[in-house]
């Protein structure tokens, strides 16, 4: 019987080897892809909440005698990890009558370098 003949039946160990080198690093790719979209997709619903706090705020102000603040900050948030804070960042002229912009922004209280997740800058009359 000649070498020939036998007819190969199988996967050599090196072919094997190289098959799983390919499929893991594969699996590695989906793997931090998959990753790296639960962190956006975690970053996107804490911007949604924050908005949100943010809108519900101006709602209740907006309702309130003393209407929106001029400055100041307070917590707020489920788990009151957030704050709320306003401030005047700048003051012009429109139609030839000065107003003052006021951002109030939704910042994270536990933060060092206070993460800012949501801002709204409005136009209100000189006090």
């Amino acid at each position: 019987m000649s070498l020939h003949c036998l007819r190969r039946k199988g996967f050599t160990l090196i072919e094997v080897l190289v098959g799983m080198v390919l499929l893991s690093s594969l699996a590695i790719a989906a793997l931090q892809g998959f990753k790296a979209h639960k962190r956006q997709l975690q970053f996107a619903e804490k911007k949604i909440l924050a908005v949100a706090e943010l809108d519900r705020l101006l709602t209740q102000w907006s309702g309130m005698p003393g209407g929106l603040p001029y400055t100041g900050l307070g917590p707020i948030g489920p788990q009151r990890t957030w704050i709320w804070q306003a401030q005047i960042v700048d003051q012009r002229l429109v139609f030839g009558q000065p107003k003052l912009v006021v951002r109030i922004d939704i910042l994270e209280a536990n933060s060092t370098d206070a993460k800012r997740w949501a801002s709204v800058e409005l136009l209100r009359k000189l006090q």
